[in-house]
C-alpha cells in the first residue's frame, strides 16, 4: 500500500478535492517535527521554477533544495515562509534563486509545525531548461 507515500508526489496532480487523501504524500506524523522530501525526476534540467500542488493543509513548505552533481551537496533555491497558508489547495511556486548546472533531484523541508494538521502534496513539478 502506497498511500501517502513519497510515490504519491510524483507524477500528475490527481487529488481532486481539499482534504485528507490517500493519493497524496503525508508525513509520518502531524504537526510534530521538521519533514523532508525528496524526489527525482527523469529529466535532468537547469532549474527555472518548482511547482508544489498543496492538497492538505497548505503552507508547510519552509525550503526547497535541488542536488548539485558536481558537488553531490544541496543547494538551497528558495527559503521562507510560504504564502500558501490557510487555504483549503494550493499551487506553491515561490521565485527560485538561479544556479548554474543541471540537476534532477529536489529536497522539500516541511516544518508541520507552522501549519496545524496534515500537510499534504499531492504532486512536484520541476521545470528548467534543458542543456
Amino acid at each position: 500500500d502506497d498511500s501517502w507515500s513519497a510515490q504519491q508526489a510524483t507524477g500528475a496532480p490527481d487529488t481532486p478535492d481539499a482534504g485528507d487523501n490517500a493519493p497524496a504524500w503525508a508525513a509520518s506524523a502531524a504537526d510534530d517535527q521538521v519533514e523532508t522530501l525528496v524526489l527525482v525526476f527523469e529529466q535532468l534540467v537547469n532549474p527555472t521554477a518548482i511547482e508544489i500542488y498543496e492538497s492538505f493543509n497548505p503552507g508547510a513548505v519552509a525550503q526547497i533544495e535541488v542536488l548539485d552533481p558536481n558537488t553531490d551537496e544541496w543547494v538551497v533555491v528558495w527559503s521562507g515562509e510560504a504564502d500558501t497558508a490557510g487555504e483549503e489547495m494550493a499551487l506553491f511556486s515561490p521565485e527560485l534563486t538561479p544556479v548554474d548546472f543541471v540537476t534532477n533531484q529536489v529536497r522539500l523541508t516541511i516544518d508541520e509545525a507552522a501549519v496545524e494538521g496534515w500537510n499534504e502534496i499531492d504532486a512536484v513539478k520541476l521545470i528548467g531548461t534543458v542543456e
